[in-house]
């Protein structure tokens, strides 16, 4: 998940962790559009201080759900976090920002903690039973390029990455770690071997069918998915 943030003394932003949008970051709104009827900073407010009951008169809350007007403001100073809440940025404005020497350094990357599956039908069909499809379905993984999918994908890493540390998503407890999980492990050579010596005709795959919700990410896995388990 991919989010917007400035860092200062009194507004770290803690990757990995949750974020609390605190009253101290009242001084950061130093520019304010005409249009926008944001709140105005708490006067004598010092950053890293704590406000006493009864400095807060008054709460703005800005809804805005165009994320690029919203980034139009955190650019012009008027928000100092885009992001918060699993409101991860969109592909192009996080690829932007992630490839701009100046402003990589506000974009934060957290796991957001789930893991995209591909399931195997292990009732019926050529996957079906526990022993009887299980090569089948480890040559079938084996030849997945997991960092070439997240290549095409993921948008430069900030959208997605390849899921490798095992059965527990990245940023909860109990992930391995990256790479830690052998299962998950590209070799194209073993697959293609394993999956030759458990359908040697190619009729158990004749007519396999991949089914997916239809969304264009969806989609453009299921596209890559087909061009590697062809090779």
């Amino acid at each position: 998940m991919a989010l917007l943030g400035r860092r200062s003394q009194g507004d770290r932003i803690r990757r990995r962790r949750h974020m609390v949008h605190e009253a101290r970051d009242a001084h950061r709104q130093r520019s304010v559009p005409p249009d926008c009827p944001c709140g105005r900073p708490i006067s004598r407010f010092r950053a890293g201080t704590r406000l006493k009951t009864g400095s807060l008169h008054r709460i703005h809350i800005d809804v805005l759900p165009d994320q690029p007007a919203q980034i139009t403001r955190y650019e012009a100073g008027t928000y100092s976090l885009i992001g918060y809440g699993r409101q991860s940025l969109a592909p192009a404005a996080a690829v932007r920002y992630v490839s701009d020497a100046k402003l990589s350094s506000e974009l934060s990357l957290v796991p957001a903690g789930f893991t995209y599956w591909v399931g195997f039908n292990i009732k019926t069909g050529p996957f079906a039973g526990i022993e009887a499809g299980r090569a089948g379905r480890h040559a079938f993984s084996a030849a997945i390029d997991r960092k070439a999918l997240a290549d095409a994908l993921c948008s430069q890493g900030t959208s997605c990455t390849p899921a490798t540390g095992g059965l527990i998503s990245k940023g909860l407890v109990a992930y391995l770690g990256d790479g830690q999980d052998p299962a998950t492990k590209f070799d194209p050579a073993a697959a293609k071997a394993e999956y030759q010596a458990w359908d040697p005709t190619g009729a158990k795959v004749k007519n396999l069918v991949y089914t997916y919700d239809t969304d264009a990410f969806n989609k453009a896995v299921c596209a890559n998915l087909q061009l590697q388990w062809q090779k």
